[in-house]
C-alpha cells in the first residue's frame, strides 16, 4: 500500500500528497471491532481469560508446542492490558474503557492509516485484521450482542 495519495495534474505532472492522519472516529470504530473480537460471549465485557485466548489466537504462528516463554509474555502482556485499561478495577474490561484507553494512545501519534494498523496489529496480533463486523456510529452507545466468531 502506498505511504501516500497520488493525483495526476495539468502536463501529466504527478503530485503526491503524504497519507491523511487517521482520525478519532476510525481509531474508535477499529477499536470497537477489536473489542468485539476479544468478548468471545458477547457479554459486554473482556475477561483476563478472553483476553488471553484472543492473544495466543492471534500469535499462535509465533508459538512452539511446549514455548513457556511466549505464554508467559502473553500472560504478561495481558496484565499490564488490565492494569492500564481496567479503570473501575472489576477484573473486566468494559468496551467503553477499552476504545477511551486505546483511544487516548493512538490518536495523539497522528498516525496515518496504514501505520495505525501496523500498531494495532502489534498490539493486538495478527487476528485484528479479521475484525470485520458492522460498525456502529459511536462508542458511547451501549454495547450490543453481535453473532460472529473468531
Amino acid at each position: 500500500k502506498a505511504m501516500g495519495l497520488c493525483s495526476s495534474g495539468h502536463n501529466s505532472e504527478v503530485k503526491c500528497h503524504p497519507e491523511r492522519r487517521v482520525k478519532i472516529r476510525t481509531i474508535r470504530e477499529r477499536l470497537e471491532e477489536i473489542f468485539a473480537k476479544i468478548d468471545t460471549d458477547k457479554d459486554g465485557e473482556i475477561t483476563f481469560l478472553e483476553a488471553t485466548k484472543f492473544i495466543e489466537h492471534s500469535r499462535r504462528n509465533l508459538m512452539g508446542k511446549g514455548d513457556s516463554g511466549l505464554h508467559a509474555q502473553i500472560q504478561a502482556d495481558v496484565q499490564r492490558m488490565f492494569k492500564m485499561v481496567d479503570i473501575d478495577r472489576t477484573k473486566k474490561i468494559s468496551a467503553d474503557e477499552f476504545v477511551a484507553v486505546y483511544s487516548n494512545i493512538f490518536y495523539p501519534q497522528q498516525l496515518n492509516s496504514t501505520d495505525f494498523e501496523k500498531e494495532l496489529k502489534k498490539m493486538f496480533g495478527r487476528a485484528v485484521n479479521k475484525a470485520v463486523i458492522p460498525r456502529r456510529h459511536s462508542a458511547m452507545q451501549p454495547y450490543t450482542h453481535r453473532n460472529q466468531s473468531i
